[in-house]
């Protein structure tokens, strides 16, 4: 109200409530036909056309700011939480293999080996499942740092235009990718899956 001039002749926690009256946010759920997407319709009344627009463009900036803000910061604490996942992984991961190049090395008679064979087998599939996962963490840290590249990119300076988000195309590549990351890191590339989420 006091960048644009408005209401001046009133107190000011008059100015504060007829800012708040002339300001609507109505909020939409399953834009575009998908349940999860939220969009919203904002307005602002005012007797003067241009301070009425000038005020929309900024509130809307207001609130492009904050979101893409938020998006940063979850993104942040995403990818540093699967960050430690990873290492966490990779140090697990470590431990298995120094097990079983341990097991393997020490030279034991048939007769143990074949009793032992069962433990080596478990350890070689624990170290197939670790591996998975930290194939799985690392594609997800990748795949949140470039979102948090692009989330960093999208916060917008104090007076910045706001600009339409991600289209149906980008957010259906975006989606694509995600899943691409996910199967790679439970199959090989000659899988399948694998293959035909290239292709798409």
């Amino acid at each position: 109200a006091n960048d644009h001039q408005l209401f001046q002749k009133l107190p000011e926690i008059d100015i504060a409530k007829a800012m708040r009256a002339s300001i609507q946010v109505d909020l939409m759920r399953g834009a575009g036909g998908d349940p999860r997407t939220l969009s919203f319709n904002l307005s602002f009344q005012y007797g003067d056309p241009d301070k009425t627009l000038a005020v929309t463009k900024d509130l809307a900036n207001m609130f492009l700011t904050s979101n893409r803000q938020d998006r940063v910061d979850r993104a942040s604490r995403t990818t540093e939480f699967l960050s430690g996942e990873a290492e966490r992984v990779r140090k697990e991961l470590e431990s298995l293999e120094a097990q079983i190049a341990a097991f393997k090395s020490q030279g034991a008679s048939p007769e143990s080996a074949a009793a032992a064979g069962g433990g080596l087998l478990g350890m070689e599939a624990d170290l197939r499942n670790v591996e998975r996962e930290y194939r799985l963490a690392v594609n997800e840290s990748r795949s949140l740092e470039v979102d948090l590249a692009a989330a960093r990119r999208g916060v917008m300076a104090p007076g910045a235009v706001a600009t339409s988000g991600p289209n149906q195309a980008e957010q259906a590549l975006e989606r694509a990718r995600t899943e691409l990351a996910g199967s790679r890191a439970i199959y090989s590339e000659n899988h399948p899956d694998v293959r035909a989420l290239l292709r798409r």
